[in-house]
């Protein structure tokens, strides 16, 4: 008998954990203007900068998706 698999770890395995963002716009069935469109209107979650690149936290996305996609507050955080 074999044991349960762990369909997490397969679907870490199988997904990227930061996406680009016309990944993200598969993910929402977008296109990839609209994408940045939202993300300058403050209604998508704030992206990941990695030297030139920009990307999303595949699990940020899916926790926003979940709570009915909420408008991200404008207040910007000093870092």
């Amino acid at each position: 008998m074999t044991e349960p698999q762990n369909i997490e770890f397969k679907r870490a395995v199988t997904q990227p954990l930061l996406i680009d963002s016309r990944q993200v716009g598969e993910l929402l069935n977008l296109s990839t203007r609209t994408v940045w469109r939202l993300l300058s209107a403050g209604k998508l979650p704030r992206p990941v900068r990695i030297g030139r690149s920009v990307r999303w936290s595949r699990s940020d996305l899916e926790t926003w998706i979940a709570n009915g996609c909420p408008e991200i507050s404008s207040v910007v955080v000093n870092e």
